[in-house]
């Protein structure tokens, strides 16, 4: 899934990856978030859940004028409807 914001207001905008139930039995499954300022990586990051409906919340990006930086928040709920 892509999310573009082609000319992002000033502010904070938070990254969350939502793993959703496929059928069959819990699977870990490993995703991966890649930030871009433009075409520019500036934030590219792994995580491996566990279960059907965990919720990552993996960063805030902050945007000031024309510059991008990332605060890394990493932390994950479980069983998240």
């Amino acid at each position: 899934e892509n999310i573009v914001i082609d000319e992002p207001a000033d502010g904070t905008y938070r990254v969350y990856v939502h793993y959703f139930p496929r059928p069959g039995p819990d699977l870990a499954a490993t995703l991966n978030v890649k930030v871009y300022a433009g075409t520019t990586v500036i934030w590219d990051a792994d995580k491996t859940l566990p279960k059907d409906k965990d919720l990552w919340t993996a960063a805030d990006v902050v945007w000031s004028g024309s510059t991008a930086t990332v605060q890394v928040i990493d932390t994950v709920a479980s069983n998240v409807q």
